[in-house]
């Protein structure tokens, strides 16, 4: 029975998740409001029933409106439902919509409830054709006009700074346009500009100006909100153009009048202590709201606060959260702008403050005031939220800590990935995979006889076994051993470039052990300061880069060097390998501290653990500030002691993802998974960063991130659920054997006997599937690509012809590699080479 918890448990549930939203958060009384209730379920399990969101205090003009999207990502199904409703609020004041829940493996989830700010208003329904924008006109003035010209029209002329003004360009002709082109833009200095929708192509209507008629094209609609006092000037807008009047002709270039705004300074009488001159706009209200009104200490919760009208929105100033208990943690806010730029700008402005509570009790977000110039009607007016209060449960963990930069502000809300996450406890280490660790083995072949056992016992002495600085020097020599033998046999083979790059393999990897850092990569100059500062005497130092330069030259120009200059080259490697295997040298202080990391691991050191951990929490505080290179620095330090922990590689991933380094946010993010593939935070991010990607690139290869259906098939379980299932199958079948020598005859016996053929078939396909799941992670070796685009070459050769372009995310099989390039096969089937820094190996 305890077996059959641990399968229970290490299955990975599938997930449900139920949100709401609206398309406008400040609205009147009678006003159409847009639903959406979205339904995200990822597994093969489905929804028992559906409860919609109560509609109380609305009418429900139309819903149920349902839009299915099913998904098949990494063997995992992802099915999205969407439930769309319109309805109107039936009074004014602060009414909710929700929450909205579904019945899922015999628990409810619920989405968040939605606050609306409802005002006075009796608007009738909206009519179906919705009416286009009416343009200012020019105003002739009695002056005669020609037959063809430009005309600009602002509405109005007198306003306050910041007030909108809308100002629209268009062609007035009498004749047919056989051609037009805009040759220069109006100048907007003073203004802050937002362009409007305007007409993607020539549109005449007939319109009266004066005594004479037009045929009248809208050119260019623009809201300018002035920035300073006085009079300020709109440029004129010039275009060419060519009429069937003078089609015989060439094309007429044709200029607007230039437009003067005369713009008022705000009144002193009423102006608040303090106030931004970029918050005038007809503003309708402000609503705050949060995701969820109870939430456990230590856990995050969004705080909503949505402003609406018509003003310069993208220039709207929110005042900062103002007596917020200090029980809250306070994150830079997520800003985004919803416009509706159909004949004015207006729409909402969003801010989504992520807040942390770090105790228990009933908190209360205070109200929020916003201050604001009501051009319309020349005042003043304050828009305030209602307070929130928030049950917080449970207390935070001794010792959980919650990084935070000095002024208690982070960047943290961002697109579509799950936070960071802190980590205790990091030590250097490798962490050993569930079906290598000698419990596993153990349990599998406690139940077979002492001679499996013992056939079994080398492994597990191998994995109790500790390297030492002795084994790995043996382990360097062995490595530098091979190298020579493959440039012998590449010798005898005719290989020239495989020769010399086999040579180079080799005195890199002595390099390597004895400077304690990667020689792969530097420069003539970097490596030439790296030996002087070892230690290392000057002609020794000159003989190994000599001998580097040989090496390249050789390979790239193979036709220069024949079999007698092989054979010089390899007495000299084997003479120089010597010389550096006996020279004292000095190790760099950031390689002692490696060094002294590794010396270190196995011994329990209170202190060495501490600094670790205070340079991974150091790290999650840049994170937060917003200095994401300065995370990815540290945590690539902490991976640099051998901290071979997921939640490293995890955090490492989101701060690439933050930074738009797609590429090695995906490595990082796979490699969480391969360290633990019950990691839903990244399983979530990956997806993510692989829909942008998805996104970003066009010209992507067919089939090229297909994997075999049986890969995906063993990837779509976690190894150490695949372990697990395993083992409990394994001592069920034993134990049903074991009872079916001690039963005697009789349909019971029977009725085990056909349960045991069960269990073996059910054992046999559970073996199989950790075969292939360990022979994925122990005999193919797959890897990321790294940068944005990498050409993949026909040879190992910077010089080589390009094949195809592959793109940053996708997962490549290694084929074979060098010191410095590797072979690749796509899913579908191509190959080619690519340099080893464009990879990150899995």
């Amino acid at each position: 029975m305890a077996v059959l918890s641990l399968v229970a448990t290490a299955a990975r549930a599938d997930t449900a998740r139920v949100s709401l939203d609206v398309d406008k958060h400040i609205a009147s009384v009678g006003d159409e409001i847009q639903v959406t209730v979205t339904i995200e379920i990822e597994g093969r399990s489905s929804y028992s029933r559906y409860i919609p969101p109560a509609f109380q205090d609305f009418r429900v003009s139309g819903g149920g409106m349902t839009t299915q999207n099913i998904q098949m990502i990494n063997w995992r199904i992802r099915r999205t439902e969407s439930y769309s409703y319109s309805v109107a609020p039936l009074r004014e004041g602060q009414l909710s919509l929700g929450p909205a829940a579904i019945q899922f493996e015999g628990r409810m989830v619920k989405s968040g409830i939605v606050a609306i700010r409802v005002r006075k208003g009796t608007a009738p329904p909206p009519d179906p054709v919705r009416p286009g924008p009416v343009d200012p006109t020019p105003d002739p003035g009695g002056r005669d006009t020609p037959s063809v010209f430009l005309a600009a029209a602002a509405a109005p002329t007198k306003v306050y700074v910041g007030q909108q003004v809308i100002v629209v360009w268009s062609l007035y002709t009498q004749s047919d346009v056989l051609g037009f082109q805009t040759t220069k833009q109006p100048v907007t200095d003073g203004f802050w500009s937002e362009d409007l929708k305007s007409p993607q192509r020539l549109e005449f209507e007939r319109r009266q100006l004066g005594a004479r008629a037009y045929f009248a094209a809208t050119l260019l609609r623009k809201a300018l909100f002035p920035q300073r006092t006085g009079k300020l000037s709109i440029g004129p807008m010039e275009a060419s153009v060519r009429t069937l009047e003078s089609f015989t002709s060439s094309s007429a270039v044709k200029q607007s009048e230039a437009v003067t705004i005369e713009v008022l300074p705000l009144p002193a009488q009423g102006k608040p202590a303090g106030f931004l001159e970029s918050n005038v706009g007809n503003y309708e209200g402000i609503v705050a709201s949060v995701d969820r009104s109870s939430v456990r200490a230590g856990d995050a919760v969004t705080l909503k606060i949505v402003v609406r009208g018509s003003g310069n929105l993208s220039q709207l100033k929110l005042p900062p959260l103002a007596g917020l208990e200090p029980s809250f943690r306070v994150y830079e806010p997520k800003v985004s702008d919803r416009l509706d730029l159909e004949g004015k700008v207006s729409g909402e402005k969003i801010v989504e403050y992520l807040l942390m509570p770090t105790r228990g009790g009933r908190l209360t977000i205070p109200a929020l005031h916003l201050d604001t110039f009501n051009p319309e009607t020349s005042r003043y007016q304050r828009l305030s939220t209602a307070p929130i209060a928030l049950t917080v449960t449970g207390e935070l963990a001794p010792g959980q800590d919650l990084p935070q930069r000095p002024d208690g502000k982070q960047n943290v809300l961002g697109p579509n990935i799950r936070p960071p996450r802190a980590a205790t406890g990091l030590g250097p280490g490798v962490p050993t995979p569930l079906h290598r660790s000698p419990l596993t083995w153990v349990l599998f072949l406690l139940p077979l006889a002492l001679t499996l056992a013992i056939a079994g016992g080398d492994r597990l002495r191998e994995r109790l076994a500790r390297e030492t600085p002795r084994s790995l020097r043996r382990a360097a020599e062995k490595r530098v051993r091979g190298h020579l033998a493959r440039a012998h046999e590449r010798r005898a083979s005719g290989d020239v470039s495989g020769f010399f790059g086999e040579i180079a393999a080799a005195i890199r990897c002595q390099l390597d052990q004895r400077l304690a850092i990667r020689s792969e990569g530097l420069t003539r100059e970097e490596l030439a300061a790296r030996l002087a500062a070892a230690g290392c005497p000057e002609e020794l130092g000159e003989a190994v880069l000599g001998e580097l330069d040989n090496c390249d030259f050789a390979r790239f120009a193979p036709s220069a060097s024949g079999g007698r200059e092989m054979a010089e080259t390899l007495q000299r490697a084997r003479r120089l390998l010597d010389r550096l295997g006996g020279a004292r040298l000095r190790v760099s202080p950031a390689a002692a501290a490696l060094v002294l990391a590794f010396l270190t691991a196995a011994l329990p050191s209170a202190p060495r653990a501490e600094t670790i951990d205070e340079a991974h929490n150091r790290a999650l505080r840049d994170y937060y500030a917003g200095r994401y290179q300065a995370a990815i620095d540290g945590l690539e330090r902490v991976l640099a002691l051998r901290v071979e922990r997921p939640e490293v590689h995890y955090n490492l991933g989101c701060a690439y993802f933050r930074l738009g380094k797609l590429g090695p946010a995906v490595y990082h993010f796979e490699r969480t998974l391969r360290l633990d593939g019950g990691d839903e935070d990244a399983r979530f991010n990956l997806e993510t960063a692989r829909a942008q990607l998805a996104q970003r690139v066009k010209d992507e290869i067919k089939g090229a991130s297909a994997e075999a259906w049986w890969a995906r098939l063993v990837s779509a379980i976690g190894e150490r659920t695949a372990v697990v299932i395993f083992l409990g199958l394994w001592w069920l079948v034993l134990a049903a054997a074991l009872a079916l020598r001690f039963m005697a005859a009789g349909p019971g016996r029977a009725a085990l006997f056909v349960g045991e053929a069960f269990l073996g078939v059910c054992t046999l396909l559970a073996g199989l599937l950790l075969a292939g799941r360990i022979y994925l992670a122990e005999r193919v070796t797959t890897a990321i690509v790294l940068p944005d685009r990498v050409e993949v070459r026909e040879g190992p050769d910077a010089s080589a012809k390009p094949s195809f372009t592959i793109h940053a995310g996708l997962k490549v099989r290694l084929q074979a590699r060098d010191h410095t390039w590797s072979r690749v096969r796509l899913a579908n089937g191509l190959e080619g080479w690519v340099s080893a820094r464009d990879l990150g190996v899995l």
